[in-house]
């Protein structure tokens, strides 16, 4: 496959590259998905216990210095932990996708090991990038924006190997181009995310609802928190799966953009490496001419 034959083919839609990250999501399903919660999983439960408990230090904040300090204290250490948990389980899916892409022997602990080679710049991007959308949170829109632009920011870091300042420009530069099918692209995620939360969370909800209040199951007081309890634990473990997917998408997405702007092909990728391309996992992602019939698989 030539670069300019894969170069001169019709650009890809936002609703194709988020068919194919599911395509390859469901089709990779154990990999993907165990590369993002090993780290992503215990993230979680640490933001859903400790983070709310310190939100709940930043509303009683008013009551005195120690509340401030304990609240300051957990701070210190929450924010650098859940950031690098965040950008490690993101790099590390985007890692395992180009592997999968260009044939390469994918596996939980090789992804780990070369995203671990660049935590401090994905640990300062993450942290650099959230700072800049945290001071510019009341204006509504620019974290948005922020997000948008710098979104590929840790693929610059680990899929070409750039220093910190070249990947935010990269980034800054690639997003800039197809600006709208960036921001679509995270809106999309950022909708099909919450539905699924909420799916789950009202499908409890109207489960419990058919329990009749009569039926010696519990007292109404028991019946709610074990609604609470399920339907926590239902929404932890539909985050968790759905986490690896923005970082699949966006991969996808990135590659998508730098056929538009460089010409690029995942063949050459594989050659420069010095691996074997393997046969289109998912069909279509490298030739999105040819027709996908049902399983993402041309027929």
């Amino acid at each position: 496959m030539e670069i300019t034959r894969l170069a001169d083919l019709k650009p890809r839609t936002v609703w194709e590259i988020t068919d194919d990250a599911f395509d390859l999501y469901r089709e990779r399903f154990s990999l993907l998905a165990s590369v993002s919660a090993v780290v992503f999983a215990p993230a979680y439960i640490l933001a859903s216990t400790a983070g709310v408990a310190a939100f709940g230090d930043f509303k009683n904040i008013s009551d005195g210095p120690e509340v401030l300090t304990a609240f300051a204290l957990n701070m210190a250490w929450l924010i650098p932990v859940l950031t690098g948990a965040y950008i490690m389980h993101y790099g590390a899916t985007a890692l395992a996708v180009r592997d999968i892409l260009t044939g390469e022997n994918v596996t939980l602990v090789n992804v780990y090991q070369r995203a671990f080679r660049r935590i401090f710049a994905l640990l300062f991007a993450s942290l650099l990038i959230g700072f800049f959308g945290f001071i510019l949170a009341w204006t509504s829109i620019a974290p948005i924006l922020i997000a948008t632009y710098y979104c590929f920011t840790a693929h610059g870091i680990l899929l070409e190997d750039r220093k910190l300042g070249a990947s935010l420009k990269r980034s800054r530069d690639m997003a800039q181009s197809y600006f709208g099918k960036s921001l679509g692209l995270l809106c999309l995620m950022g909708v099909i995310i919450l539905a699924l939360m909420l799916g789950i969370q009202s499908l409890v909800a109207v489960l419990f609802a058919m329990i009749p209040k009569e039926s010696g199951t519990g007292t109404a007081f028991e019946l709610q928190t074990a609604q609470e309890l399920v339907s926590t634990v239902s929404g932890s473990v539909i985050a968790v799966l759905v986490a690896p997917l923005p970082a699949i998408a966006t991969t996808l997405l990135y590659y998508d953009l730098r056929v538009r702007r460089e010409g690029l092909d995942v063949e050459s990728e594989a050659e420069a490496w010095g691996v074997t391309l393997a046969p289109d996992p998912f069909g279509g992602v490298l030739n999105p001419k040819i027709p996908k019939g049902k399983g993402g698989r041309k027929p």
